[in-house]
């Protein structure tokens, strides 16, 4: 959590100005700022009117040179942060997330913890910590700057070198073996976190993907997870789970990659009295698809889907270089932006089979439940061994 502490506490004031006086800067600029820590990248924007960046990079230079971090507001931060997670007991899904990137990359331990921090690292934060940290990300950590505008907008890079002081650029990049894990199990792990006066069970579902992602067919993980729960009323779980059963309001999947690692989820939620008819109509869903059984008028409808809305997301500007950051850090070409929808057109039926196995096989799969303590005689059994653990152990 150092890394996130310090770019979040940063704007709190410096030797020259209070964290007021940054604040009124950045608003009479209409300008807007912040930090995106992931575990394997850490990105910080910068957002405002052509004409006035000068002023906002030199700004932006003072406070990474020049942060001091009060103690009063690392102080306040730190309760803060300590009460939300205290608070969880009030958010089933926060709990739910929370344990199941743990069990997922439970292996890694670098990885299963959030990249905001675990609570006895949070309270142990004092501001030497936070500028030590601030000062080695700004100026020992390789860095690369993306920009987009007018071509007024690449004089900023030597503005930004000659502001903050980064004579060279560093050579360090954090690299970090992820050791594959080995899917070949019988059945899938069950664990259960209870919690008091719930009538729903919060439903966590999915498995660490080995990588690297250069290895995977991203067009299939794409439309695999469309095709599961990303295209609304059409796709397969929301289908079976929501119009016919009625068995939740909403549900989710992903399957992503960073460089060196993935995950695939399924998040979602039922009525306790309903948490194994979920589970079962769930199971019977991956099997068919692994199968094969994909519904090819529904599989049409959501590849036309994802290939046609595909390039609306880079509307905006942020989002473009988000996308292009992504690429080059898993070690794509930019390219693949504009080739995206020709190549998901292309995507054959064996390659999503390929996918699916490699992404949602039941027997692989880790099954986070959150809810009433009664829910776990039901899924013993239904199910068999079911791991209980407490919720505050993941803080």
């Amino acid at each position: 959590g150092l890394t996130a502490s310090s770019l979040d506490l940063a704007f709190e004031g410096t030797s020259k100005y209070s964290e007021e006086e940054i604040s009124k800067f950045f608003d009479n600029f209409g300008a807007s700022y912040g930090s995106d820590v992931k575990h394997e990248y850490t990105s910080f924007y910068l957002s405002g009117l052509i004409e006035d960046m000068e002023p906002l990079v030199k700004m932006v230079c003072h406070v990474f040179k020049e942060a001091n971090y009060p103690s009063q507001k690392v102080k306040s931060y730190k309760k803060r942060l300590v009460a939300d997670m205290e608070n969880l007991s009030t958010s089933p899904e926060g709990i739910a997330e929370r344990v199941f990137r743990a069990e997922v990359l439970r292996h890694h331990q670098g990885l299963s913890i959030p990249s905001s921090g675990l609570k006895n690292d949070l309270v142990q934060l004092k501001s030497s910590d936070l500028k030590k940290s601030l000062s080695y990300l700004t100026q020992k950590v390789r860095r690369k700057i993306y920009l987009t505008g007018s071509n007024e907008v690449k004089k900023l890079p030597a503005l930004m070198e000659k502001e903050c002081g980064w004579s060279a650029n560093p050579k360090y990049s954090r690299q970090e073996a992820i050791k594959p894990i080995k899917h070949n199990n019988p059945k899938p792990k069950i664990v259960f976190v209870p919690i008091k006066n719930s009538n729903q069970a919060q439903v966590r579902i999915g498995r660490l993907l080995n990588g690297p992602a250069s290895s995977k067919n991203l067009e299939a993980l794409a439309l695999l997870k469309n095709y599961l729960a990303g295209s609304g009323f059409i796709s397969e779980l929301f289908t079976e789970l929501r119009v016919k059963r009625g068995l939740t309001y909403t549900v989710r999947a992903y399957a992503d990659m960073q460089a060196m690692y993935g995950r695939s989820g399924v998040g979602t939620f039922t009525k306790s009295e309903r948490i194994n008819e979920m589970l079962a109509t769930i199971k019977m869903i991956f099997n068919n698809l692994k199968i094969g059984k994909f519904d090819s008028e529904r599989l049409k409808l959501v590849r036309k889907n994802l290939m046609g809305g595909y390039l609306f997301s880079f509307e905006q500007d942020e989002n473009l270089l988000e996308n292009i950051m992504y690429l080059q850090h898993i070690g794509k070409k930019e390219d693949d932006l504009y080739l995206f929808p020709k190549r998901v057109a292309k995507v054959t039926k064996s390659q999503l089979v390929n996918a699916m196995k490699d992404s949602f096989d039941w027997n692989d799969m880790t099954i986070v439940v959150v809810g009433d303590k009664t829910l776990e005689s039901k899924l013993k059994r239904r199910w068999g061994r079911v791991h209980t653990v407490k919720w505050q152990d993941y803080l």
